[in-house]
Formats: C-alpha cells, sequence, structure tokens
C-alpha cells in the first residue's frame, strides 16, 4: 500500500491524540502527513475546523494514487487494515466508507456507544467538500467496508 497518502489530524482532545498509534495502525508502508494544531486552534468549533482541514488536503499535491484521513485519535482495527491492503488492489472505486465504532466508560467498562459510518479513503482525484466530503460522489463508485472497524480512543 505504498499508493496511499495517510493524512492525521488533530482532535478534539489532545489527551486522546496517540499520533504513533494512528500512523502505525495501516500497518504498510505510507506517505504519513501530520497535522497538529497551532495554538488557538483546537478552539475552533467543528465546522471552521472541518473547512481548515478540506482546505489543507485539497491545496496538498498528492502524489499517491489514494488519500486517507485519520484524526490523531483514532486507530484501525488489524482487520480493517488487512481489508483496505486488498481493498485498493483488487476494486476499482473512488471513496471507500469505514465503519466507526466509538467507546465509551460506562461504569467502569468500556462500551460502545455509536457506530457511524464515515468516507476516509480516496482517490487522489477527489476533492472535498468544506465538510470533509466528496465533492459530486453522487456520481462515483463508493465501496463500504464491513471488516473491521475504524476505532476511536476511549472516551472517558
Amino acid at each position: 500500500m505504498n499508493d496511499l497518502t495517510l493524512f492525521i489530524l488533530y482532535s478534539m482532545d489532545s489527551a486522546r491524540d496517540n499520533w504513533d498509534k494512528a500512523s502505525e495502525s495501516i500497518r504498510h508502508p505510507c506517505k504519513v502527513v501530520q497535522i497538529p494544531a497551532t495554538p488557538g486552534e483546537r478552539l475552533l468549533d467543528q465546522k471552521k475546523r472541518l473547512e481548515l482541514f478540506s482546505a489543507l488536503i485539497n491545496d496538498t499535491a498528492i502524489d499517491t494514487d489514494w488519500y486517507g484521513i485519520l484524526y490523531a485519535d483514532e486507530y484501525l482495527s488489524a482487520p480493517l487494515a488487512e481489508s483496505l491492503e486488498i481493498c485498493f488492489s483488487v476494486r476499482s472505486m473512488d471513496v471507500v466508507i469505514c465503519f466507526k465504532r466509538i467507546r465509551q466508560m460506562v461504569l467502569e467498562k468500556p462500551q460502545v456507544i455509536s457506530v457511524e459510518y464515515t468516507p476516509r479513503f480516496f482517490r487522489k482525484s477527489v476533492k472535498l467538500t468544506s465538510g470533509m466530503l466528496p465533492a459530486n460522489w453522487e456520481h462515483m463508485i463508493v465501496e463500504k467496508l464491513l471488516d473491521g472497524f475504524l476505532e476511536e480512543e476511549l472516551r472517558r
């Protein structure tokens, strides 16, 4: 999977950011671009953060076939990382949607509080809207990966 540029973006909670875990979860060589917060950026509301991130990504010259987005408090489960490698090598698509599992401590035990799906991997030709969604994706081939989860560091 040398044909992937992985953007790792700072999350809203710096205490949960684990940059190494996020980049190592891909488990295959790829180009990693870390986008840490500058002073004051963590105070931006979600809409402003997404606008900032999409502009940075759209303005970056991507020299790989694919790019992906993770936040610094996220990582790929082993089954998802394995599925991605296979998916990129055998399927023709423009966007890959992953299922994200969010867990929180409930009565001193980690519990899944929600499962969401989110587009996170894109062909290099795909531009993002200010909301970090693919522009014109109704005309794209979209694949949902059901093997494994995009995981988030445990919420307290």
